[in-house]
Formats: C-alpha cells, structure tokens, sequence
C-alpha cells in the first residue's frame, strides 16, 4: 500500500477451524468511492476466498484499524491507519514443512520438539528400536548384602546402574556373583535362556587372581572373547566377548554353539570402581551408542592447569608418571575461565578411591607417549557420564 489511509467493507468473521469463506463483491457504491472487501480473521484461520480465489493478501492488525462509516451494505466499515505490506501476517503452506520433508532423522532419539513436529502433520505412529537392555552384575564374597563383618560395600553395582539408566538404556541389576566358577557360568547362562539382553556387564575378576573366574566362566558356555586387556589405565584387565543366546529347546547334551540364536555383548569390568567407570565411559558406552545407532559424543579440548591440594592438611598425593605404551584416563575437573577452558586434573588417581573421583566432572586422555600431563598442555577431556554436561 502506498501510505494513504483505506477504507475496507466488513464481509464477515472467520474463526480458526472454519472453512474458507466466499466473498462474492461489494455493491456499487462501495466500488464507486473505492472500498474494498475485507473480513475479520483469528489467529489459525485460512484466507477467504474472493470470487473463488485467495483474492486476499495481507493481514491487517485490528489495532491499526478504526471504525468509520460507510455508505453501501455493508454491517461496517474500517479505515487502516497504518501502511501495509503485501502479506504481512500471512503464513503459506509448506513454509514450515513441505512434502517429502525429513521430521527427524533415522537413529534420532525422539525428543519433545520432534514429537510437535510430527503431531502438527498429523503423525500418530511411528516406527521405534526398542531401548538397549542391559543386565548387570557384582562380583565377590566380600560384598556386603547388609552390615556383615569382614564385608565391604558394593559401589560398582549401583554406579553401573545409574549411569547406564542415564544413558537412556533399560538396565537391570542382576545380583552379585560368587566366587565359583560353576555358579558364575550357571547364572550367566539362566540369564541367557530367560532374559532378551542385549548386553551383559560384570563387575570384577577379570584379572590374574585365584578366585577371577569372569573368563573361564563364559568360555564354558561358548563364548567367543574377542579381547581381555586393553593397553589403557586405569581399567587394563576389561574383558570383552560375546555370548550365545542359548535356544530353550535344545536337547540336554547340546554343546550350544550350534543352536545359539543369537549372540551377546559381554564386558568384564575390573573390580575397582575407578577402573569401571572409566571402561564404562570409553569402552562399553561407545558400544551401546554405535548398537543404537548413535554418533560417538565428541570431545572438548582444553588446557591443563595445575593447581595446590584444596586440603591444607594433607600432603599432596600426585599421580604416578603414566607409562608411556599406554593410554590414560584421569578424572579431573573442567572450568571456563574467561573465554578459555581449563582442566585440573585430580591429584588422587588411585583406582580404589571414590572421594577425588566425586569431586571431578571430566575425564582427561592422556594420549600413549606424551608422558605426565604439564600445566598448559591441551588435552582432549570427555564427560564423567555420557550425558551429563561437562560444565
């Protein structure tokens, strides 16, 4: 419009959900003094028609409107008091979607915002991969069920749990494993025959002890490992094999490599909870990120800053030079200062010891060869639990 003020004909009232009105013309004394037609439109309506076109081209504010009189016909009239633009106000089909358009991409996790997208375009259903399922066990006579002497606390059972339901899996505790191998594989095996898992995970004796029993224990029941030991630390002794699902028809003396179903992801973690947090993080989560169809969550780099003990009385503890063939993981402690990001790793390393571990919100990679991390080296940090934000 070019800015003069325009007098419009009152047609009638179009609420959201109405079907497009037809307007058929004004009378020739509106035509005569240059009225045009016009009607009242809610948020949400389609356009009315005009002469059996969306004649109509913009939206008019009803603020930038006031009543005037009118000569013709019509049950009343406005006069715009506000210069327009050619369709101000007016969405088109297709400028949100159109046809063929991609909702949410295949291996996606379906978030809130993709369910109003498929919702406003009238998708009720759609095709999902079940969550992963996970079962997971401790390991050791010397777990407590209660207040038992001689006992200690079981850290990794729980820790194992919540992180993998963090991770958005359907992970189930399975109990604590004695220190037989018999029973060891008897338990696995039950699991295997009842239980639809998709990945079993236990919690110590996967090491060189006289009561480590997690290998020969699924070797007994056919499984095929593929590595036990990984040049990394903390955490060397993880074990990775996979398992047969075992068929609940077959015959008593079957040996089960021939009637398996299907196969298993199996981890063996080391006892240490430090250790099994840190196979958890770089080992067994990229796994179940890659089984659900997942991108591997990318690292922040930042530099390392080495600070004093936050403990006056205590001596500090620093971390062991790491060995130089392996790959090493140290949880620390990410800050942005300014517009950098700087790390202090924790001084406390020990793989048995969970109070430095509590305080950290990252893990630092200690690539093989670089040797002991030094303030101002950039590192490569990954999150404490996959999922949970770093800062």
């Amino acid at each position: 419009m070019d800015g003069n003020p325009m007098v419009l004909a009152v047609q009638g009232t179009m609420a959201a959900g109405d079907a497009p009105m037809q307007i058929c013309g004004l009378d020739q004394r509106e035509e005569s003094v240059g009225i045009q037609p016009c009607v009242e439109i809610m948020t949400g309506a389609q356009f009315p028609l005009h002469d059996g076109n969306y004649a109509f081209d913009a939206v008019i504010p009803v603020e930038h409107t006031v009543s005037v009189p009118g000569p013709g016909k019509s049950s009343q009239y406005i006069q715009i008091n506000r210069a327009a633009m050619r369709h101000q106000h007016r969405r088109f089909a297709g400028e949100d979607f159109v046809t063929g358009a991609t909702l949410v991409t295949a291996g996606s996790k379906i978030e809130p915002q993709h369910v109003m997208a498929m919702a406003s375009m009238g998708i009720r259903k759609v095709a999902v991969q079940r969550r992963i399922r996970v079962g997971v066990w401790s390991t050791g006579a010397e777990l407590a069920a209660g207040s038992e002497l001689n006992k200690i606390k079981d850290a990794n059972g729980p820790f194992l749990l919540s992180a993998l339901q963090g991770l958005g899996v359907d992970a189930s505790f399975l109990g604590v494993l004695p220190d037989d191998e018999g029973k060891v594989a008897a338990a696995i095996k039950e699991e295997l025959q009842t239980n639809e898992f998709d990945v079993l995970i236990t919690s110590g004796a996967v090491s060189a002890g006289k009561f480590d029993h997690i290998r020969s224990a699924i070797c007994s029941i056919s499984a095929q490992v593929e590595f036990h030991g990984v040049a990394m630390r903390p955490g060397h002794p993880v074990l990775f094999a996979t398992v047969p699902r075992l068929d609940l028809n077959c015959a008593s003396d079957c040996d089960h490599a021939k009637c398996a179903a299907s196969k298993v992801a199996f981890f063996g973690l080391p006892g240490n909870p430090i250790a099994a947090a840190a196979c958890l993080r770089m080992i067994v989560t990229p796994y179940i990120r890659q089984l659900e169809g997942h991108q591997i969550e990318p690292w922040i780099s930042a530099r390392v800053v080495m600070q004093d003990d936050l403990d006056p009385n205590k001596t500090p503890n620093l971390p062991s030079p790491p060995p130089s063939h392996l790959d090493v993981f140290r949880h620390a402690s990410l800050q942005l200062q300014g517009s950098e990001l700087w790390v202090s790793i924790s001084k406390e390393q020990s793989p048995s010891k969970i109070r430095p571990f509590t305080g950290s919100n990252c893990w630092v990679h200690i690539p093989r060869g670089h040797g002991s991390a030094k303030h101002g080296d950039m590192l490569r940090c990954f999150s404490l639990v996959l999922g949970q934000r770093i800062l």
